[in-house]
């Protein structure tokens, strides 16, 4: 989860000994365990440096001592450090499905716990407020002791004007409308980040592999709804109005009688995302579960491509994703959700979509199944802990 910590000063006013404090964090974080010796040997800093700079370290509780490591020869016994991961948490909120989830993670991204709740259908303001403070006040009463609350991140469905805080709509929930977040969760006296819910997918990839920061990134989500998120040389694209990469509604069949959960007729989730294949779906395999993640499991070992409803979901995904892609024309794309798990479907989605592109694009594309199991969650905290972060890792003297 710490990545690029000794960069966190770039792009601002920072002082070489900030510049030096970060880089000192991001060793011990890269190694896990060193001593002071050690940092001043692999960084080449003044001794002296590395002693203060620890022990400011030591006193704003991100890293602590351990027991004193015996030195082969001469010597004073070194004390080994170690990072307290444990020193800040965040909440991420995420949905799956009409599954709302909450995560509290430490600085290494770890899952200290979580909490899900389901939401009807039908919900309204006021419930789906209520389902989102209670998962949080669940997680909250197993915060540890010793641990600060950062911040909350939310990544959430539908449309999400980030700047104003404000969840707006969701097709999951009709009857959600403007619902002003970031204000109702202000009672818990930390920062609040809302985000559309692709887009710390997105950004959570780009952090794990500086190659995705090359050139355009596509991320293309196949499962319970159908989007997609795009950055350009590492920064994600976002549109004003809280929507981008809204592929599943494009409107592909006009005269479609089949009414979209956005309330529209004939949109590209009405013939392939899971909710709407499900029903045609469970008439050949009844236990079929609307859970992603369960979903992933089971299509995982099922030869389903046969079926009706899911050849005709792979003509229209294969025919979208290549209209998407001549949109953008990326240097790769990265698939994520439990159709794209099944071996089958994502061949014939490749094959599919290999057709439906002109033939001197096809040999430069790059596919990657991107693991969708807790990327959104950790995104969407990764600037919280920077932030926070960043005002900690400020030498207080001129070492």
């Amino acid at each position: 989860m710490l990545l690029n910590v000794d960069t966190i000063h770039d792009g601002g006013n920072y002082r070489v000994k900030d510049k030096e404090k970060a880089q000192i964090f991001q060793a011990l974080c890269a190694s896990g365990t060193s001593t002071r010796r050690e940092i001043t040997v692999s960084l080449g800093f003044r001794p002296i440096t590395v002693s203060r700079i620890v022990k400011e370290l030591i006193e704003d509780r991100i890293i602590t001592e351990g027991e004193p490591k015996m030195r082969s020869g001469k010597g004073r016994p070194e004390v080994e450090l170690f990072p307290n991961y444990q020193r800040l948490s965040a909440v991420s909120l995420t949905v799956v499905s009409r599954e709302i989830r909450g995560f509290l993670l430490n600085l290494n991204g770890e899952i200290i716990s979580s909490a899900f709740i389901s939401v009807p259908r039908e919900s309204a303001n006021s419930n789906i407020v209520n389902k989102i403070k209670g998962i949080i006040m669940t997680l909250l009463e197993v915060l540890p002791g010793d641990s600060e609350l950062a911040g909350i991140g939310a990544s959430l469905p539908g449309t999400v004007n980030t700047g104003e805080g404000q969840w707006i709509s969701s097709s999951r929930w009709p009857e959600l409308n403007n619902i002003p977040l970031s204000a109702v969760l202000s009672e818990y006296a930390v920062p609040v980040y809302l985000y559309r819910s692709l887009d710390p997918e997105l950004e959570y990839q780009l952090y794990k592999n500086s190659d995705y920061r090359k050139g355009g990134t596509l991320l293309f989500h196949w499962g319970y709804g159908i989007g997609s998120a795009f950055a350009w040389k590492g920064k994600v694209l976002k549109s004003t109005l809280g929507r981008f990469g809204e592929i599943g509604h494009w409107q592909i069949v006009p005269e479609s009688k089949k009414r979209c959960s956005c309330g529209s007729y004939g949109c590209l989730e009405t013939e392939a995302a899971l909710w709407a294949v499900l029903p045609e779906l469970r008439k050949a395999y009844p236990e079929a579960p609307e859970d992603e993640p369960e979903f992933t499991n089971f299509i995982k070992e099922k030869d389903i491509t046969g079926l009706e409803v899911i050849d005709n979901a792979l003509g229209y995904v294969s025919l979208s994703l290549g209209n998407l892609y001549k949109v953008f024309y990326p240097d790769r794309i990265l698939l994520l959700g439990p159709f794209i798990s099944n071996g089958s479907i994502l061949e014939s989605l490749k094959q599919g979509f290999s057709r439906s592109i002109p033939e001197y694009t096809r040999s430069p594309i790059e596919f990657t199944v991107v693991d969708g199991s807790g990327g959104a969650a950790q995104g969407s905290v990764y600037y919280i802990f920077r932030k926070a972060l960043k005002h900690l890792l400020k030498t207080r003297v001129n070492v």
